[in-house]
């Protein structure tokens, strides 16, 4: 491999290092604060591991494993918990963007596709 094929694909590993990095929690406290939000402000209606409760389903909410809501892309969910969603309230005023994406990200990790 020639030098200049190594430095396109060094550059792109931590290209895309750096891209993975900024849609984790930024930090374990960041995590937990998008955990305590997620079980204040989401839980009741989203559930435990992002299925719909029996109140949720009554709202309308979808369960995150859905592939059809799974397989949107971050800044869908993000807009939606900034903008709201049907009888989902806006959170986008009490939180900031890398809130918000932290939220996301916690969902990612409770919520597990349908296969």
């Amino acid at each position: 491999m020639n030098a200049r094929l190594q430095w396109w694909i060094a550059h792109a590993v931590c290209i895309a290092a750096i891209v993975a990095l900024r849609l984790l929690p930024t930090s374990a406290q960041d995590a937990n604060s998008a955990k305590e939000f997620y079980v204040r402000r989401c839980q009741f209606c989203h559930g435990i591991s992002g299925r719909a409760t029996s109140p949720g389903r009554t709202a309308g909410t979808k369960d995150f494993d859905a592939p059809s809501i799974w397989n949107q892309p971050d800044s869908q969910w993000a807009s939606a918990i900034e903008k709201g969603l049907k009888k989902m309230p806006p959170y986008g005023r009490s939180m900031n963007a890398q809130q918000i994406r932290d939220v996301v990200a916690y969902i990612r990790t409770i919520a597990k596709p349908k296969v």
